[in-house]
């Protein structure tokens, strides 16, 4: 009817949506005093395939894989790195950082 107030609409439920996520870990930064470089690298490692990081490329280029050592090896890690290498650590490979 013209003129009369209508009814407020039923409230409706919340739609929830379910994103799975795969199973992760926390990767602690190195810590020598925990264990040496390779368990920590073979640790790294596993997150990555866990996380769908590529492989570095063959061409040396700057990458995905690389970027997340440097981050992931920890503040004392990066500045141990960027004293080996001051102009920059971002330009070697992973293996060429582990040398260290």
């Amino acid at each position: 009817m013209e003129g009369q107030a209508q009814p407020p609409p039923a409230p409706q439920e919340p739609i929830v949506v379910v994103i799975p996520s795969k199973p992760s870990f926390p990767l602690d930064p190195f810590d020598p005093a925990e264990g040496p470089l390779s368990e920590w690298m073979a640790l790294f490692n596993e997150k990555c395939r866990t996380l769908d990081i590529p492989p570095e490329p063959d061409n040396g280029e700057h990458n995905e894989k690389r970027a997340y050592f440097l981050s992931s090896v920890g503040r004392r890690g990066y500045s141990v790195l960027t004293k080996a290498w001051p102009d920059n650590p971002n330009a070697r490979t992973i293996p060429q950082l582990e040398e260290i």
